[in-house]
């Protein structure tokens, strides 16, 4: 069984909403290092390369987030219960016990660069804290016979990638409520996994069952969960 992992909406201790801002870096600048184009078109418009699955370039990656407030202003380190998982501008941050987990499953698969977080007062956290990045990128992940809602076919084109010839090229049409989603992946494709991205069903991070359950386990703050949904051949 295959589960969406997504970090639960950051709260104060107040229960405002919060995020991180980077401090240096250039974030639109990042880019992953192999930008060969394994499905679909060669243009990759609109493209989240944290959750594309493959390794990225460090050069431009903020090594310091700072927290900011609702309205922009520095929050203080007293008002936040740091979170195992957070995210912003689309890149996932985790806790050290999450990156270890991890690493566990899949020791030295995915990417973990170090990071800094700055509160008010320029106050640090002590614990430490990584930008993760997951690189396993699943191309076709999904049963697009059993899948519902339906998935749409890539048209026709001379510029058009497939990663087979032969066969069929469809993606996840998401445009309906998430709690209606009943994707069914393929065990040949995710077998062995426990966190990868999808080309076929973008802009998600996946887990197998077994992540899921040792980091539910573990008491991790900030997760969220979609599913589990159902592999061919399981259940």
């Amino acid at each position: 069984m295959i589960s969406i992992m997504n970090n639960a909406l950051p709260t104060t201790k107040d229960g405002y909403g919060y995020g991180l801002q980077a401090v240096d870096g250039d974030m639109l600048k990042v880019r992953t290092v192999d930008r060969t184009v394994d499905f679909g078109f060669p243009q990759q418009f609109g493209v989240n390369w944290f959750r594309y699955g493959r390794r990225i370039g460090l050069e431009h990656l903020p090594t310091r987030w700072r927290a900011i407030s609702s309205s922009g202003k520095p929050l203080a380190r007293s008002r936040i219960d740091l979170p195992d998982l957070d995210s912003t501008q689309g890149a996932s941050i985790v806790s050290q016990r999450f990156r270890d987990i991890v690493e566990h499953f899949e020791p030295g698969v995915h990417q973990f660069k170090p990071v800094r977080l700055i509160f008010a007062g320029n106050e640090e956290e002590t614990r430490p804290f990584f930008l993760m990045v997951p690189c396993q990128r699943v191309v076709i992940s999904l049963d697009h016979g059993r899948t519902r809602p339906p998935m749409r076919a890539f048209p026709e084109r001379p510029d058009l990638v497939k990663p087979d010839p032969a066969r069929p090229l469809h993606f996840f049409a998401s445009g309906t409520a998430t709690a209606e989603w009943a994707p069914v992946f393929l065990r040949e494709a995710v077998a062995g996994k426990h966190l990868f991205c999808a080309a076929d069903f973008p802009r998600w991070l996946f887990v197998s069952a077994e992540l899921r359950k040792a980091l539910e386990g573990a008491g991790m703050l900030g997760m969220a969960f979609l599913g589990p949904y159902p592999v061919t051949g399981e259940g």
